[in-house]
Parts: structure tokens; sequence; C-alpha cells
């Protein structure tokens, strides 16, 4: 009689932590909170600001989750175990009460949120492009040459409207630094077409 009792109890204890309701003194979000605050200063991320620009979220969205409150969608999920260095997946399990996932940890952010990083790049290829441009203009009259000329200006262009596309997705000096990005890869792109022109 009493393993059924224990066998009831810990359906209970699941269903419980199914709904979220507590469980050996905390909540499944509580648990992932508990967990993100140690791990942030661990890495030594002194506030949930400083955690929050590092994964490119809002400071409320991290205090949240920090404080076991809400658990974030899926894209921030993503955003969060890469700032966090934690292998893809640890959230969710952490909730569930799962074994943490061991494999790698996500793409390494550096010192710079990956969406800074990624207009690094971006500036780099604007700057190749213009050193392919000048070759291909010393190409007078060659049909080849300016249709790759056509080619290297769309892509460029293109290479410009991503990033525009990344402004509502951007927040506080990330944003002003997109935007900084932004007029540089324009100041480029036509400072090439001027000289194009000349």
């Amino acid at each position: 009689m009493s393993g059924l009792v224990l066998i009831e109890f810990e359906r209970t204890v699941k269903t419980d932590e199914r709904r979220g309701m507590v469980t050996g003194g905390e909540t499944p979000l509580e648990r992932v909170g508990r967990a993100v605050e140690k791990r942030r200063t661990e890495l030594g991320f002194g506030t949930q600001r400083e955690l929050a620009e590092r994964a490119g979220v809002g400071l409320n969205t991290a205090a949240l989750l920090e404080r076991g409150k809400s658990f974030p969608r899926p894209s921030n999920r993503i955003k969060f175990e890469q700032a966090l260095r934690w292998p893809p997946g640890t959230l969710t399990a952490l909730r569930r009460g799962e074994p943490v996932p061991t494999g790698e940890p996500g793409p390494p952010m550096g010192n710079a949120p990956a969406n800074m990083q990624a207009l690094q790049i971006a500036k780099g290829v604007a700057a190749l492009a213009t050193v392919c441009r000048q070759i291909l203009l010393g190409q007078n009259n060659n049909p080849q040459a300016q249709a790759a000329l056509d080619e290297l200006e769309n892509k460029v262009l293109q290479l410009e409207a991503v990033i525009a596309a990344s402004l509502p997705h951007v927040a506080g000096s990330s944003f002003n630094e997109t935007v900084a990005a932004l007029a540089e890869l324009h100041a480029i792109r036509n400072a090439a077409a001027g000289a194009e022109d000349g």
C-alpha cells in the first residue's frame, strides 16, 4: 500500500512541475532564474543590464528571466544561451529539470555582441567592394568589367538593406552602432559610385 502512495506522490510532483507549481521550494522558472544568475556572475557580468546587452535583448526580458517570472521565447533563448556560453537547449532542460546538454556552447560572442561582429564584417566587405570597384574602373570600355561593376553595386546595396532591416531588432548602444555602420556603408557606396561617374 505504501508503494502506491509513493507512486501517486511522484506523479503529483511531476504534474505540479509541468504546471509551474512549487515543488521542493521553487518553481521551474525560479530554478532557471537561479541558474542564469549563477552563470551570469561566473562569466563576470556584474548586472542584468550587462547580460541583456550581451544577449541583445531588453533589460526587462533578462530581469524577468533571472527573477524566475518568465521564460523567453525561442529566439531569445538562443540569444541567452549564446551570451551565457551554454549549449543549445540548456534553458529548456533546466526548466524541465532534465540534465543540461553537454554539447558545445553556441557560437562565441567575443567582446562585442554578435550583431556588432556582423557589422564589422559588413564594413569590411564594403571596403573590399571599394577596392574591387577601383580595379574594375581601370578596365575602360570593357563590357564584362561594367557588368561586374553593376553586380557589385547591387550586392553592396543588398548588404545595406540587410543592415537597415536589422534596426528594429537592436536596442541601446547596439542601435547607435548599427546606425553608424549603416551610414558608413552608405558613404562608402556613394563615394565609390561617385568615383565611377568621375
